[in-house]
């Protein structure tokens, strides 16, 4: 869902309030008031000045203390979700169920209407037109549903980008593949031309490494290829890279293998650099430095019943998958890459 305007719409009395109830009081409670109080706004248009005039919503943009405001007003919006789960990162909410029946579809519907009366409570506005649902499905056969939200019916899509990753239906991140190769490979002819008068082969590899390469390595832990052929066409724009390199530096040919190319310039393939960003995530994820307790819980330990003669290679449990899209799922795929590790 896409709120209109969410950060000018907070009401300065209701986000008081809010402060109040959350145990903010005493002249702490004065200060955010003060703060936010009086504020004096004018609108320019062709050159003509309006009077000014004090506003009495909105939280101050541009500070430290606007996205805390924000998120004190909107994060009680969870309770009128009764049915869902839901995810809400400041003015980025989504809500989703698993629908096996027409009772499911109601439920979300409800859901829906609770929050649409959280917002007349509130004074929100959702813009229904750029508020969107989609089904993550393997089926032929779909269960037909439709939504609502402030009388308008939500439009269904096959993808939809989220925190910049392209997602289909079937979850197989073709789209965003192609949509990151594209960029990658204007981004790179960009830097060919740009980078001509540089002597240093290494500070052509630290810009192709800012500009090109994280466009190509942006949240792969998501959308790691399945299969060879993407993989290849993401590899492809590297290879590009190192031929350009070795063709404008002296001490190897531009018509050496791509692996003698890599060892050269003492960089590393993709493929590779996908793995060490996968097995980086799981430590983190093991070791506390991310906290995300949904996603630790399902990863399970091998434990032998007796201890056994030859050393435990297969440490992490690898969840049985009938199907490819679930062999390579982020955490089947880690825990497989960590013990072929």
């Amino acid at each position: 869902m896409d709120f209109s305007s969410a950060f000018d719409k907070v009401c300065h009395s209701l986000l008081i309030h809010k402060l109040r109830r959350s145990g903010v009081g005493g002249t702490l409670l004065e200060w955010f008031e003060s703060y936010l109080a009086k504020r004096l706004q004018f609108v320019v248009l062709n050159g003509h000045i309006s009077h000014e005039y004090v506003a009495c919503s909105g939280v101050p943009q541009g500070s430290h203390l606007g996205p805390v405001l924000f998120s004190v007003f909107i994060n009680d919006i969870t309770s009128s979700i009764n049915h869902c789960k839901y995810l809400l990162f400041a003015d980025d909410l989504k809500i989703f169920k698993t629908v096996t029946s027409n009772n499911d579809v109601e439920l979300i519907q409800a859901d829906l209407d609770g929050i649409n009366m959280w917002c007349k409570l509130n004074g929100m506005i959702i813009n229904t037109k750029k508020s969107y649902h989609i089904k993550y499905t393997k089926k032929k056969v779909q269960l037909p549903s439709s939504y609502k939200l402030q009388l308008d019916t939500l439009q269904e899509v096959e993808e939809i980008r989220d925190l910049g990753v392209t997602m289909d239906t079937q979850l197989k991140f073709k789209v965003h593949i192609d949509t990151t190769v594209k960029e990658a490979a204007r981004m790179l002819g960009f830097l060919k031309r740009n980078i001509k008068g540089f002597v240093s082969p290494q500070t052509k590899i630290i810009l192709y490494n800012s500009l090109v390469r994280s466009k190509l390595e942006f949240a792969s832990v998501v959308w790691s290829p399945q299969y060879a052929a993407p993989s290849q066409r993401l590899e492809r724009i590297q290879r590009s890279f190192t031929r350009y390199l070795a063709y404008h530096t002296s001490g190897i040919s531009h018509k050496a293998t791509y692996d003698l190319r890599l060892k050269h310039f003492k960089m590393m393939s993709l493929y590779n650099r996908r793995i060490i960003l996968d097995l980086t995530f799981l430590k983190k994820l093991l070791s506390g430095q991310m906290a995300c307790s949904e996603l630790l819980n399902k990863i399970n330990f091998k434990i032998p019943y007796r201890y056994p003669r030859n050393p435990i290679t297969n440490i992490l449990v690898v969840p049985v998958s009938r199907t490819n899209a679930l062999k390579h799922s982020p955490l089947s795929r880690m825990c497989s890459e960590y013990n072929r590790f």
